[in-house]
C-alpha cells in the first residue's frame, strides 16, 4: 500500500509541559509561570496546525479501516485559546519540571499506591469528556485544574449533491449537467482536520473544492472524514447515475403513403429512446403551431390538405433536451378526378345521350400529388369494375347509367360520379327502318315495277330512339347520292336502285329494288275487215287513198312491248276522240280522215295516227 507520510512530531514536550499533577509551586509566581506555559502551548500548537497543513497532499489508496487509521494516526491537538484535545485511547504519561523549558523534566512513574502502579503509567482517560489534571492551592485556598478533552467521537460527513436536475426511481438517482458535490464534514469536539473522497475507487484525495461530474456514466463516491484528533469516520458512500446525453427519437410513418406524400388515414409515431433517466416527454409541432406532448400515433385526418413540417424532440428526465428533428411531407386529401369521354357513336337529344353497341367509354383520371392507383365503375349500379381500357356498354337495349371513381396512391377514393349526360344513357340496338314508295305512273306485272319519267320515287326512313341521321341511295351502282326529296328516272330500260338510312348512332339499314322505266306509248294500228276495192286520186286528196266498200269494218289494235295497253282512242272527220271498244262500220260514204291513239298502263300514250280512206 501507499501511505501519506507524516512528519515526525514530538509531543513529549507538550506532555512534559502540559501534564504536570500536584506539582507544589511557589505561590508568588505560580500564575506568571502558569501564563508562560500557556503562551508556550499556543505557539507550538500554532506550528504544529502549519506543520500538518503543509503535509503533500498525496492520494492515500486503502480500503482497510486499521490501515486507515494507522494513517491518519491519533495525536493530541491544542487550538489557539490553548484547551487540549486528547484522543480518548491514547496513553497518558506525567512529566514534572522546574523548568519553564521542560530541560529537567522528569517522569512521574512513582504511585502511592502499589496495587495502582500498572494503572498510573501509562494512565489512559476513563471515556470521552472533559477531564482535570488539577493542583489544590493552600494559599489562597483554591485548585488549579488542567483541563483535558478526551475525544473519542468519530466525525460526521455528508454529502450535498446539487446544481442539476435529480431523478429517483427504484433505487437508482439520476442526475443531469451541471452537478457539483461537496462534502460537509462536522465535529463536535476537536474540530475537522481533513475530508477524503475517492471516486470510482481511485485514491482518496482530500476534499478542498466541490467536485464537478462531467462525464456520462454511473458514479460512486465514497468519503470520510477526520478529526484534528485522528479519530477517523467510517467511509461513506453514494451511487448516482450522471445522464448528460440527451434522448433521440425516430418518427415512423405507418399507413397509406408514397414517399413523404402521406394519406389522412396515415399515422405518424414518434419513438423515442434515452440510455439513462428515461424520456420525461416528447413534445411535436405542424408548421407553426405551438408544441404539444405526444401521447400516442398522430392522426392526420383533422389537418388541412397540404405541406407540413413535423418538429419533434424529446426531453429526459434530468431536463436532457434533444435538438429539434424536422419531417417535411405532403398531406393528400383529394381523390383523383376523372373525365369520361364517350368514343364512337353517340347522339344528345332530349336529355338523353344515345350510343350504339359499338361505343365506348373512356375514363381518364387526374391526381394533383400521389398520382391515380386505380379506376373503377359500374353500369346500372352494379358490381365495381376495374378500369383497364375503353370498354362497351352492356348489349340489352335502354337506358343506362354509367358511374366511376378512382383511387390514387395514398388511397383517396372519391364517390362514385358520373356526367348528368352519362347517367341517363340510351343504348339503341335497333335498326331504322325504311322502305320506298311511288309517286305517280307505276305498274306492276308479277315482281317487276314498270315506271315511266314521270314517276317519282320516294325514300321513307324512320328510327323511334335517337332518329335518323342521313338517307342515301344510289342508280346502277353509281355514286350514292343523299336522299333528301323524291327522284326520278328518265332513262328507259332496267335500273337497280339501292338506298339505305343511318341513325344518329350509326345503326345502318339498306335495301335495293329494281324497276323498268317505260317512257313509249304503244303501237297503234288500223285495219278493215275487207281490203280496199280500188284507189283514187283527188285534187282534194293530198295522197293516193284505198277505197272501201260500205260495210266494211274498221279495226283498231294496239300493242305495247313491256305492259299492257290501257286504251285505244279514234276520232273520225275530227269528231270527239272517243275510246275504241269495238270495231267500227263504215255506213257512210265519203272521204274519212281518222285519228287513232293508244295509252299504256303507265299513261304511256302513242302520237296521233293519222289516216285517210275513201268509203263508196
Amino acid at each position: 500500500m501507499m501511505f501519506r507520510t507524516l512528519r515526525k512530531v514530538s509531543w513529549m514536550g507538550v506532555c512534559a509541559l502540559l501534564l504536570i499533577s500536584k506539582i507544589t509551586l511557589a505561590q508568588t509566581d505560580q500564575r506568571s509561570i502558569v501564563k508562560a506555559h500557556i503562551q508556550k502551548l499556543r505557539a507550538l500548537a500554532d506550528s504544529l496546525e502549519k506543520q500538518l497543513d503543509n503535509i503533500p497532499n498525496t492520494p492515500i489508496v486503502t480500503r482497510d479501516v486499521n490501515e486507515r487509521e494507522r494513517i491518519h494516526q491519533k495525536k493530541i491537538y491544542i487550538d489557539k485559546e490553548g484547551r487540549v484535545f486528547w484522543q480518548v485511547g491514547l496513553p497518558v504519561y506525567i512529566f514534572a519540571s522546574s523548568k519553564p523549558d521542560g530541560s529537567d523534566m522528569h517522569r512521574l512513574n512513582y504511585c502511592k499506591t502499589k496495587q495502582m502502579e500498572s494503572f498510573s503509567d501509562p494512565m489512559y482517560w476513563e471515556g470521552p469528556g472533559k477531564h482535570f489534571i488539577g493542583h489544590k492551592d493552600a494559599n489562597p485556598n483554591e485548585e488549579v485544574q488542567f483541563e483535558i478533552n478526551a475525544d473519542a467521537a468519530d466525525p460526521i460527513s455528508v454529502i450535498e449533491l446539487k446544481n442539476a436536475p435529480r431523478y429517483a426511481i427504484e433505487g437508482k438517482v439520476f442526475f443531469g449537467k451541471g452537478l457539483t458535490a461537496k462534502i460537509i464534514t462536522k465535529d463536535e469536539l476537536s474540530g475537522v482536520r481533513k475530508t477524503y473522497h475517492s471516486i470510482d475507487s481511485a485514491a482518496y484525495v482530500a476534499h478542498k473544492d466541490s467536485i464537478n461530474f462531467n462525464e456520462d456514466k454511473e458514479y460512486t463516491v465514497t468519503f470520510y472524514g477526520v478529526d484534528k484528533v485522528g479519530n477517523v469516520e467510517k467511509p461513506k458512500f453514494t451511487k448516482f447515475r450522471v445522464d448528460l446525453n440527451a434522448p433521440t427519437t425516430d418518427h415512423r410513418v405507418t399507413g397509406d403513403r408514397k414517399g413523404d406524400i402521406l394519406s389522412p388515414s396515415a399515422i405518424i409515431q414518434l419513438i423515442s429512446r434515452d440510455q439513462a433517466s428515461g424520456v420525461a416527454v416528447t413534445r411535436y409541432r405542424f408548421n407553426e403551431q405551438p408544441f404539444q406532448s405526444y401521447t400516442g400515433p398522430i392522426s392526420l385526418k383533422n389537418l388541412r390538405e397540404g405541406e407540413y413540417v413535423l418538429t419533434y424532440l424529446s426531453v429526459d428526465r434530468v431536463k436532457n433536451e434533444e435538438e429539434e428533428k424536422t419531417y417535411t411531407f405532403y398531406l393528400d386529401k383529394t381523390a383523383p378526378k376523372i373525365v369520361a369521354e364517350v368514343i364512337g357513336d353517340q347522339y344528345q337529344n332530349r336529355g338523353r345521350v344515345f350510343i350504339s353497341s359499338r361505343t365506348k367509354m373512356r375514363l381518364t383520371a387526374s391526381d394533383n400529388k400521389s398520382g391515380v392507383d386505380k379506376v373503377y365503375y359500374s353500369i346500372d349500379g352494379g358490381l365495381e369494375r376495374l378500369y383497364r381500357e375503353p370498354f362497351p356498354l352492356v348489349k340489352s337495349e335502354g337506358t343506362h347509367s354509367i358511374k366511376y371513381t378512382a383511387l390514387d396512391r395514398v388511397k383517396n377514393r372519391g364517390t362514385f360520379e358520373t356526367n348528368d349526360s352519362y347517367e341517363n344513357m340510351f343504348l339503341d340496338l335497333t335498326l331504322p327502318t325504311i322502305k320506298h314508295t311511288f309517286t305517280g305512273p307505276v305498274y306492276r306485272k308479277n315482281d317487276t315495277i314498270f315506271i315511266n319519267r314521270k314517276t317519282l320515287i320516294n325514300i321513307v326512313a324512320k328510327d323511334p330512339e335517337s332518329g335518323i341521321k342521313r338517307t342515301g341511295f344510289k342508280v346502277d351502282g353509281a355514286r350514292a347520292n343523299p336522299y333528301r326529296e323524291p327522284f326520278g328516272i328518265s332513262d328507259d330500260g332496267y335500273h337497280k336502285i339501292e338506298y339505305y338510312a343511318l341513325d344518329n348512332v350509326n345503326n345502318r339499314v339498306a335495301e335495293d329494288f329494281f324497276v323498268i322505266v317505260d317512257n313509249k306509248g304503244p303501237s297503234v294500228a288500223i285495219s278493215f275487215s275487207a281490203p280496199p276495192i280500188g284507189k283514187i286520186t283527188a285534187d282534194d286528196i293530198t295522197q293516193t287513198t284505198s277505197v272501201y266498200s260500205t260495210g266494211t269494218y274498221l279495226f283498231v289494235t294496239a300493242r305495247d312491248e313491256n305492259i299492257e295497253i290501257e286504251s285505244a282512242y279514234i276520232s273520225i272527220n275530227g269528231s270527239a276522240e272517243v275510246k275504241y271498244s269495238k270495231p267500227i262500220l263504215m255506213s257512210t260514204k265519203g272521204l274519212k280522215t281518222i285519228k287513232v291513239r293508244g295509252t299504256d298502263k303507265l299513261g304511256n300514250e302513242t302520237v296521233n295516227k293519222t289516216l285517210e280512206v275513201f268509203v263508196k
